[in-house]
């Protein structure tokens, strides 16, 4: 009886401790996620010559999709932004496992998304699609590292437990 109490004990811990590494892997999503929507706008306003909130919308991610949907009339992105970054990156928005560096790079896109010609427009996504792939490259590098440091301090929780168990 002890023993399958014990066992629960480690795995329940190490399943705590994998339970902690979640946000490192959401920011991973969400940032995939903003690359792939970006890439999206890009074709929409670039290629296809849409306004911006209709090449928002035509993005297929839900975080740029919600800000399209969010833009009125005469409204600029940075504004529109502004706006839906605030709600959105309270705990339990689209985008709250972002950092400050993922948020500036963003910002910086929004402020001067629409405000000026194709050409520049392009230039803008391209440094806004470079500094997000930096950024993911950084973010899968820390997930692994949180995925096996909460899980390791998780199991070993759960022994030093089994062992009191026992």
């Amino acid at each position: 009886m002890r023993l399958a109490l014990a066992f629960c004990v480690v795995v329940g811990c190490g399943l705590c401790g994998n339970a902690l590494s979640m946000s490192a892997r959401r920011r991973v999503e969400t940032l995939t996620g903003l690359i792939q929507g970006v890439r999206v706008l890009r074709v929409h306003m670039i290629r296809m010559l849409e306004p911006v909130s209709i090449a928002l919308t035509a993005s297929e991610c839900p975080a740029l999709e919600q800000l399209g949907r969010a833009m009125k009339p005469g409204d600029s992105a940075g504004r529109t932004w502004r706006v839906v970054a605030e709600r959105e990156t309270r705990p339990g928005g689209l985008m709250d496992v972002l950092t400050l560096e993922d948020r500036r790079a963003l910002d910086t896109l929004f402020n001067q998304l629409g405000e000026s010609g194709r050409e520049q427009q392009d230039i803008l996504i391209a440094s806004t699609l470079e500094a997000l792939g930096k950024n993911l490259s950084d973010a899968e590098k820390r997930a692994g590292e949180a995925e096996r440091l909460y899980l390791s301090l998780g199991l070993l929780t759960g022994l030093m437990l089994a062992l009191i168990v026992i």
